[in-house]
């Protein structure tokens, strides 16, 4: 995850006109990223050169901590980066205006205005992949916080006796759910289950994707495993419900999309934990768009900024902002 980065060109109805990806192949220093970036920004750009529509500005969505007013990626574990100053550099390659984005909230917003979410003013985006983290639609609102790190649900303590986190603390849902640490439990587990089907991959050749995929063969070791992630995923699904009271909860990311019947199962310890006054009525999807949630995110975060005309601190409502 995280190997590769996608430009796209979208109509204002989120739908991809002309997309790019590069790989990363390993480097993850902001030079190389952002080279990469205006590489394959500047190519679709020209597949739309000379097309009857205009363009109103470039959408990031960026993985960390952001400052959306500067542009700038404050902190990002997944790029071990600190304060790149994204927006300045791209907008010294091209000749738009450039908005940077968290990247979950671009694909909340995403969701908001493109997806399944349109018809909602209260929405809570679950990911789940190398991290775990929510977005937060209130009352039609892109709920921040005063540090803009209201999308770390993933730091919040399931277990306090539970496995080490990258954060520093123990039980935290992103060292239960994370495709990471899914991935050690059956490197681990292995030990302890010889005759699993998993055994007969070289570990770091182990994916989430085929360990559910030995579930659904009937793997002791499989089994277990998609009951623990199904549980705890069910248990987050029922704190953001609890937290934020939303209409809607959308799943998305790669644990979401590798479990055959992992919706199911997390509607089911999602009934039993929410409070029971709202539990029944949250409906539970998954994200449509799959691995192009980041660039349809992106073009939200225009479109979102374009309609609105929000301040981005206080996303107060203020005459026509175009960008």
């Amino acid at each position: 995850e995280f190997d590769q980065i996608a430009a796209a060109t979208t109509n204002l109805n989120g739908e991809i006109l002309s997309l790019r990806k590069a790989s990363l192949d390993g480097d993850r220093r902001p030079d190389g990223v952002l080279e990469k970036t205006v590489f394959i920004l500047k190519e679709v750009l020209k597949e739309v050169e000379g097309e009857d529509f205009p363009l109103y500005g470039i959408g990031v969505a960026s993985p960390g901590v952001v400052d959306p007013e500067k542009g700038v990626c404050l902190f990002s574990a997944t790029f071990d980066w600190n304060d790149v100053e994204i927006k300045k550099r791209l907008e010294e390659e091209v000749s738009w205006p450039v908005i940077v984005e968290n990247d979950l909230k671009a694909e909340t917003l995403g969701e908001f205005w493109f997806g399944a979410a349109q018809d909602v003013s209260n929405l809570v985006c679950l990911k789940v992949q190398r991290g775990v983290g929510a977005g937060v639609i209130s009352d039609g609102y892109l709920f921040r916080g005063a540090n803009n790190v209201v999308s770390e649900m993933g730091h919040i303590m399931i277990d306090p006796n539970g496995e080490m986190c990258s954060c520093g603390h123990r039980g935290c849902l992103q060292a239960m759910i994370s495709a990471p640490s899914i991935v050690n439990r059956a490197v681990e587990g292995i030990k302890g289950h010889p005759q699993s089907i998993l055994g007969k991959f070289p570990p770091e050749q182990i994916t989430v994707r085929n360990i559910f995929e030995a579930k659904d063969r009937g793997d002791r070791l499989g089994e277990e495993i998609f009951e623990q992630v199904s549980t705890v995923l069910g248990l987050a699904v029922a704190i953001a419900i609890n937290m934020y009271d939303p209409e809607m909860v959308i799943l998305t990311g790669s644990v979401i999309e590798a479990g055959h019947g992992l919706l199911e199962r997390v509607k089911t310890v999602e009934r039993h934990e929410a409070l029971k006054t709202v539990a029944n009525k949250v409906h539970i999807q998954k994200s449509g768009f799959g691995e192009n949630a980041g660039v349809v995110g992106a073009a939200a975060v225009v479109f979102h900024k374009m309609i609105s005309g929000f301040t981005l601190r206080h996303e107060q409502e203020l005459p026509g902002c175009p960008v």
